[in-house]
């Protein structure tokens, strides 16, 4: 089995969207659950970002932005759904963000 990515800051965040997810259900607005999550970033002082602008580069000229619902730890990004299911643009979206990001982890988090 291949190496977690994070493994310290990924289980504290799963812990989190668990707590959230019980405490909230599953009935609410993106921007609800964003509100929440950043209560309890700051609650839990985990560094983060919200609405964070990642350049989309075509031979070093940036021809557009992504907006990444929260960034923590300065190197995960975080993106926020909810939808009955995670679909193949979800995936691609967050990958397109990790690529332009240079990041490695990108987690989806669908309430």
């Amino acid at each position: 089995m291949p190496d977690l990515v994070f493994p310290k800051e990924s289980y504290l965040l799963n812990r989190i969207f668990f707590d959230v997810q019980n405490d909230l259900g599953t009935n609410l607005q993106e921007k609800h659950y964003q509100r929440v999550l950043k209560a309890k970033f700051i609650e839990n002082k985990i560094p983060f970002k919200q609405e964070v602008p990642i350049e989309l580069l075509y031979k070093n000229v940036e021809v557009g932005k992504f907006y990444a619902d929260f960034v923590v730890f300065n190197k995960i990004i975080v993106e926020i759904k909810t939808t009955p299911i995670i679909t193949l643009d979800h995936v691609r979206q967050v990958l397109n963000y990790l690529e332009s990001a240079k990041f490695r982890l990108g987690l989806i988090i669908n309430f």
